[in-house]
């Protein structure tokens, strides 16, 4: 056989074991996440590779919770619920700011932030994966429900 087609051959099996590879690094990130929410035995469900997460407010009614990655990389889970929602670019009062900025210095673990794009304030935080738990995740989980479900009323009404 000639040295340069069995080069070629050689070359690109490596090429393709490489893509494989890559892909399977991937898949596996995404599998994470997937496996450490399905351990907190909270109920969700799977919206294209994100997942919302039903809470109930105590008050019966249901706030929904999402979980997706925070980058292309998948380091990071992010967990949100948008608790003020408005048309996009919306100029938000001072009074509903300050009181958001309070609020986040108030406590720790999930924080509000605005997304202009999309007129809306959410509750969110990252859980970062590689050294994450079942508990931790639910625990992050729980405390942004808790936040986004505390707060909600107050923020919308300013």
């Amino acid at each position: 056989m000639n040295t340069r087609v069995l080069s070629t051959r050689f070359f690109v099996l490596g090429a393709l074991a490489f893509s494989l590879a890559a892909f399977a690094a991937q898949a596996q990130a995404q599998d994470v996440l997937a496996s450490l929410l399905q351990q907190t035995g909270l109920k969700y469900k799977t919206l294209n590779g994100s997942w919302m997460v039903p809470f109930n407010d105590g008050k019966g009614k249901t706030i929904n919770e999402y979980v997706t990655y925070s980058n292309n990389r998948r380091e990071f889970a992010l967990i949100f619920v948008t608790i003020v929602h408005r048309p996009p670019h919306y100029v938000f009062s001072r009074a509903l700011l300050t009181e958001a900025m309070k609020m986040n210095n108030d406590d720790v673990g999930a924080k509000f932030v605005l997304d202009d794009d999309r007129g809306d304030i959410d509750c969110q935080t990252e859980v970062y994966l590689p050294t994450a738990t079942p508990a931790s995740l639910k625990m992050a989980l729980d405390n942004v429900a808790s936040r986004a479900i505390h707060n909600m009323e107050k923020l919308n009404s300013l």
